[in-house]
């Protein structure tokens, strides 16, 4: 047999085998790669939470329920009287949960559903001397900027179909109001959307767990509205999701910081 051929098929074999071999290995990491989400996540008190692939990003599947920061130190706990107060607004790092109603005095059932609910200075406290980690989520966890939320309402609309999503979803943070089609239904648990069948249909799981107003109201109705924070704000005010029982899509806003709403983790 020449050579010369069988040197050229050797290599040509052997070259085949490297790109498969190559090839499954780089499927192999890229599978374990993206196998954590799915998992279920720790807090630094214990909490366990589900977590959920959507489109390019990993959710948390459920509301934060921690009363530490990743350090350990603790959240300043809110006043805790129910009604209007506008000495309950405070600039402090606080938690909070929803004492009103079918709650009231019955913390560990509220939280065991729909976690606690934190002003924005919990979110983004930070230490004049940067040595310490004051982060609300677990490590390699934390909360959704503007425009991670924005990613996030882009993928459901586009792969729900719908049009105009550069226009209702934009990147830049001028858009307010309600916007989208039926994007809101697809993140509301089948409960919180009375088993519509458009429902849950990414594992977002989102129910109504209310929020609290910076004069230290309660929203009137636990089961008809809830919100989560992003990371993104200016001197008084930071960006907002929320959903509304009676509406099928989602609401940006840019709120006073002084609120309290649920946090979602999403992984780094």
């Amino acid at each position: 047999m020449d050579k010369k051929y069988f040197k050229k098929n050797n290599l040509i074999i052997f070259g085949t085998l490297f790109i498969l071999i190559t090839t499954s290995l780089a499927s192999y990491f890229l599978f374990f790669a993206g196998f954590d989400c799915g998992k279920a996540v720790l807090d630094i008190e214990g909490n366990e939470y589900e977590t959920v692939e959507i489109g390019n990003q990993c959710w948390f599947a459920e509301n934060l329920k921690t009363t530490k920061y990743r350090n350990g130190e603790p959240i300043l706990e809110a006043a805790n009287h129910t009604h209007a107060d506008d000495s309950w607004y405070t600039r402090e790092p606080v938690y909070t949960w929803y004492n009103y109603w079918d709650f009231r005095d019955k913390e560990k059932e509220y939280v065991e559903k729909y976690g606690y609910l934190y002003n924005w200075y919990v979110v983004n406290k930070r230490n004049t001397e940067g040595d310490e980690d004051y982060s609300l989520c677990p490590e390699g966890w934390k909360v959704p900027s503007h425009e991670e939320w924005t990613e996030l309402e882009r993928f459901i609309c586009e792969d729900m179909g719908n049009p105009d999503c550069e226009q209702y979803f934009p990147y830049d943070e001028k858009e307010e109001g309600y916007q989208g089609k039926d994007e809101g239904v697809a993140l509301k648990s089948k409960e919180a959307a009375e088993e519509n069948s458009s429902a849950d249909k990414y594992g977002f799981s989102a129910i109504f767990g209310g929020i609290r107003y910076p004069n230290g109201a309660f929203h009137s109705r636990l089961e008809i509205h809830t919100g989560w924070w992003s990371s993104t704000g200016d001197e008084g005010y930071a960006w907002v999701r929320t959903l509304h029982a009676t509406d099928s899509r989602i609401g940006r806003y840019f709120n006073d910081k002084g609120h309290a709403y649920p946090v979602r983790c999403l992984k780094k």
